[in-house]
């Protein structure tokens, strides 16, 4: 899928010039490429100086101090844009508590690969949140927010702006045509009338010539 912006908080972290991403139901997290990360990772710690974002033995970021619950205030929203739609992901969309990420108080279920790879991995943190359908006949991914997704979660669709500037030259295009259509129109009944008016000078004039 085409990826055309990585936001936090509203903000692009889009550094890496990624422009795709796979979805894929056997990764665990969802991998960022390294420079976008190193930003998420900046914001992530932030939020928390508990968060361990540089342990060499694990690739994401993570705390044994607290629970995520007690970091969510303090965490912005992750949206990835694919095609232009817009899919919200919260804090609690992206994080795990309770040891069920090797064990730690709580995880952020994101990580990196190389800028070299050129695109994002879209597992289970992004695909939990929303439900996916493939479709292979037209070659189509489908994706709609699971009911079960926290809530803020959202999934918005966009116009791509080449679109809106297709229809906005086609609708200039279209008025300068009419426009044209108008004016010729107009010329074309007053070259009438003014041959009329003539004709109908000539007839006065042989008329009283007789």
């Amino acid at each position: 899928m085409k990826l055309t912006d990585v936001q936090l908080n509203g903000s692009s972290i889009n550094k890496s010039g990624g422009k795709y991403a796979i979805s894929d139901t056997g990764t665990s997290l969802l991998y960022m490429l390294e420079t976008d990360y190193s930003y998420f990772a900046t914001m992530i710690q932030a939020a928390s100086p508990d968060f361990n974002c540089n342990s060499a033995f694990y690739d994401y970021c993570f705390s044994d101090t607290n629970t995520c619950d007690v970091y969510w205030p303090n965490m912005q929203n992750l949206t990835i844009f694919l095609n232009y739609n817009e899919y919200v992901i919260t804090p609690q969309g992206y994080t795990l508590s309770n040891g069920d990420l090797d064990g730690h108080k709580c995880a952020v279920a994101v990580s990196y690969s190389a800028d070299s790879q050129g695109l994002y991995i879209l597992g289970d943190t992004f695909l939990r949140n929303f439900v996916s359908t493939y479709d292979y006949k037209k070659k189509a991914v489908r994706l709609a927010v699971n009911v079960n997704a926290p809530v803020g979660t959202s999934a918005i669709a966009h116009d791509n702006p080449m679109n809106l500037i297709f229809i906005a030259a086609g609708g200039i295009i279209g008025l300068i045509v009419l426009y044209c259509i108008i004016k010729n129109c107009c010329c074309k009944k007053k070259k009438s009338k003014s041959s009329v008016d003539k004709n109908r000078l000539t007839d006065v004039s042989v008329n009283e010539d007789i």
